[in-house]
């Protein structure tokens, strides 16, 4: 009969204790890199959410663009005879009479378009960032236009885009008639 190695049981005991040690340091190393894989994709939804952020807000703005330039056309059309521009030290006023009598004001100012609508005579705010603003009379060879330019404040989305937009009305045209 043999006698049992009284170290043999000592061997798989260190065999066992180095693979479980093995074992935990691939643990760690899984851990590590899912959290590394995680934080990369929070970094990317965040910067997704602010450039949607953005978008909305770049949107928002043209939509209020639109609209002010549909009420601009409106006002416009319903001029009766040739609007003027209004030269004062500050800034240039776009003066309408409207068939009722009534008197309509447009002017930029403080990278903001105003409208004032009398008998009220307070100005209110028509359209917010805007860059840069022009009324222009643009002669035909038998109808006389107005033409509105406007530029607005760069947004934060796209720095390199340059937002631009004209609008196009004849005093007195009533469309659909």
């Amino acid at each position: 009969m043999s006698i049992p190695d009284p170290h043999h049981g000592h061997a798989i005991l260190r065999r066992t204790t180095r693979r479980s040690g093995l074992m935990l340091m691939e643990c760690v190393m899984y851990l590590g890199l899912v959290m590394l894989l995680v934080g990369l994709a929070m970094a990317a939804l965040l910067m997704a959410f602010t450039q949607s952020t953005h978008l909305r807000e770049g949107s928002d703005h043209i939509i209020k663009t639109l609209q002010a330039g549909e009420q601009w056309r409106a006002d416009i059309r319903s001029a009766v005879g040739s609007p003027s521009v209004v030269h004062t030290a500050t800034n240039s006023t776009l003066r309408l009479t409207t068939s009722s009598g009534g008197v309509i004001d447009y002017a930029f100012f403080d990278q903001t378009v105003w409208r004032k609508v009398a008998p009220r005579n307070d100005w209110q705010p028509l359209l917010q960032r805007v860059d840069a603003s022009r009324f222009i009379p643009d002669q035909r060879e038998h109808v006389r236009s107005w033409r509105w330019e406007l530029k607005l404040v760069h947004g934060k989305s796209r720095p390199g885009m340059m937002p631009l937009f004209t609008f196009k009305a004849v005093p007195g045209f009533r469309s659909g008639l």
